[in-house]
Parts: structure tokens; sequence; C-alpha cells
């Protein structure tokens, strides 16, 4: 049966206490939130070992100060190994069994809202403006040697290290390069992750395209996934509830999360993961959400908006490495690409999912056929 862990962000270590008796009985995990600041924390302490006397299993989800960027990427690989360092030492010192670290590979913080703003305004030069800036393959290198290194020392500590990022990375994987984890500085690609999980949550599409891909997707890019990495594969899943540092509408309820657990593990993901126990406790309770993890339900159909997002995907991969049968030549084909993923992300839902079968239909765009 496949293994299924709890996000946990922002609920006090108190408060996380109180539900670990539910998570004992159910046999679930927790990748709980650590801030940097929390180190050595009187609570934390406390909450890790009343884990352990119980037998839930806990992972440490390490975290900066926002002024550091909050989340682990490129751009602080250094002062985040120094964090993860300073935080096993106090591990080891105190004897508490905490065997797994997880780098919660996305952009900078900062970085992060301006990104998701200039999507939502479907400003994709001036995102692409932004993204473009001087030496991020250096720096990437560097970041690679960084995490290495960092792996390795783990290792000698009897700690796995996993990295939890966006589902985009599945497109470099399948073309055999690194042009989105460069472009957002997610060292994914060539560094000796024990484990890598997608955050495929399907809210957030719809927060941010407009309209909903179906729990099909979802089984589609982790099968895809399940080949193009030499490493388990894991499935983040959400959004329970609108908790998170990044604004989220969250699941409308239950039954879509249900049917996300159902399309993940037909795919053959090693772990589902849920974002996460903060919303279900805001969203409604959390036996109505966990309950919902092993329901059986009928699958959802396909829809065109599942391939028109992974077309989006597609599209914008190929303008980044300028590869491919239809590839642009010329700067003025490169503007014209832009132009046309400009375009689909500034349609409505019907006129979205129209223009894109326009490009199919005319062989515009080759990377599938619609089923007849």
């Amino acid at each position: 049966m496949t293994k299924i862990a709890l996000w946990c962000e922002f609920m006090p270590y108190h408060w996380v206490a109180g539900d670990l008796p539910l998570l004992h009985k159910l046999g679930l995990s927790l990748n709980l939130a650590i801030p940097s600041h929390q180190i050595g924390a009187k609570p934390l302490h406390a909450l890790l070992r009343e884990a352990a006397r119980l037998g839930v299993e806990i992972r440490a989800w390490l975290l900066l100060p926002d002024s550091q960027g909050y989340w682990p990427n490129a751009n602080n690989a250094k002062s985040f190994a120094d964090t993860v360092h300073r935080f096993y030492d106090w591990i080891e010192a105190e004897k508490l069994p905490l065997p797994t670290l997880i780098a919660d590979l996305e952009p900078a913080l900062a970085d992060s809202l301006l990104l998701k703003q200039l999507l939502l305004k479907r400003h994709l030069p001036a995102l692409l403006k932004h993204l473009h800036q001087p030496e991020r393959q250096t720096r990437f290198v560097q970041a690679q040697s960084e995490f290495n290194r960092l792996i390795v020392e783990l290792h000698q500590r009897g700690t796995e290290a996993w990295a939890v990022t966006y589902p985009l990375v599945v497109e470099d994987a399948l073309a055999g390069n690194r042009a989105f984890q460069e472009l957002l500085q997610l060292p994914v690609s060539g560094v000796a992750w024990d484990a890598l999980s997608l955050m495929t949550y399907r809210s957030s599409f719809r927060d941010i395209l407009g309209f909903s891909v179906s729990a099909q997707f979802i089984e589609k890019l982790f099968h895809e996934a399940r080949h193009a990495f030499d490493m388990p594969v894991q499935a983040a899943l959400g959004v329970v509830g609108t908790v998170g540092k990044l604004s989220e509408g969250g699941y409308q309820d239950p039954h879509e999360l249900g049917a996300d657990c159902q399309a993940a593990r037909r795919a053959g993901v090693s772990e589902i993961q849920i974002f996460s126990l903060d919303g279900m406790h805001r969203a409604l309770t959390p036996h109505d959400w966990i309950n919902a993890l092993n329901h059986e339900q009928k699958p959802e159909k396909a829809t065109w908006a599942d391939q028109g997002v992974r077309l989006l995907f597609k599209t914008a991969h190929q303008v980044l490495t300028q590869t491919g049968p239809d590839r642009p030549r010329s700067p003025l084909q490169i503007f014209r690409r832009k132009k046309e993923l400009q375009t689909a992300l500034t349609g409505t839902d019907r006129n979205l999912l129209k223009y894109l079968r326009q490009l199919i239909e005319k062989d515009r765009i080759r990377f599938f056929r619609p089923q007849r």
C-alpha cells in the first residue's frame, strides 16, 4: 500500500503534538516545517520526543528566514547547508530520531510572490525578463556541488536527503536537459537526492490558469516522472484549505483530494504527501480530509484542459531550449513562439482550449494528437 504523509507548515508544535495519536492510528507520516529559528527550541524537542514514543515518523522540512529566501535554491545553497549542519548537530547531541531531511526547492519567497503575480497578470515578457538573470548557469553548477557535498555528509550521519519541487522539472528530464531548473534555480539533475517529490497541486493550476485539470493529469504526469527520474518519485498533492506562504484557493471538496490520491497510486508513486495538516484544520476537520485519502471513486475522464496544460509546459520548455522538430530558427520565430504562449496564457477556458486545438490541427505544434 502506498505510504501517505502530511505536510505541516504553521501549526504551533504543541498543537501538532495533539494530532500525533491520530497520525499514529492511521499510519501517517509528518513532513514537519522547522524554521531555522526553531533549532534547539523546547517545544520542537518535546514534539520529536513524543513522536518517537508513539512511533510517528517525522521528516525535517527545514526552512530559512524569509530574508534569506525561505526555501532553498541555487542562490542560497550555502546558507541552507550551514543551517542543515547546525540543525543536525543539535539533533545528534539530543539523540533525537530524524532520519530524513527535505529540501523544498523553490525560488526565494520574494521571487515566488512576484512570479505568481506576473503569472496571474499574464505578463509573460516581464516574467521571462525577471528570470533571465546573469550568471544563473554558474550559480546552478556551484549549487549542485554544494548540495552533493551536503548529501554525502547527511549520509554519513545516517540521514536521507529528499527534494520537493515543481512538476516543470519533468519536462527537463524527458528532454534530457535542465532548462526549467536553471531558469528557476532549482538543482534536481546532477544532485544525488534520495527521493524526489513533485508539487502537483491541482488547485494551484485552477488559481493561476482559471480552469481545472482532471485527476488524469496527475496520473499521466507521475507515470512519466517515474520513468524519467532515476530515483523514487513521490506525489505532493494539494491544496487542502488556504494555508500557505503563497495565497491558495485550495480544493473545493475532499472528493478532489480522493481522486488525486487514486490517480497517484495508479501511477505507482512511492509516497503520497498532502499539503497540509494545517489546512485540514482550517477547511473542515482532519477526519473529513483524511477519510478521503483512501476513498474509492470512479476515475475522472481526461479533458482537453489536461493536454492543454502539458502543452503549455512543453511549449515554454521549447522556447527556453529552442529545440525540437518545430524549433524557432530566427529572432522573429522565437518572438512569435513567445507570443503564442502569451496568447494561450491570456485565454479564457473556452478560448484557450480552442486556440490549443487550432495549433494542433494545423500541425503548428507536434507534441500530441487529439484522440478521435
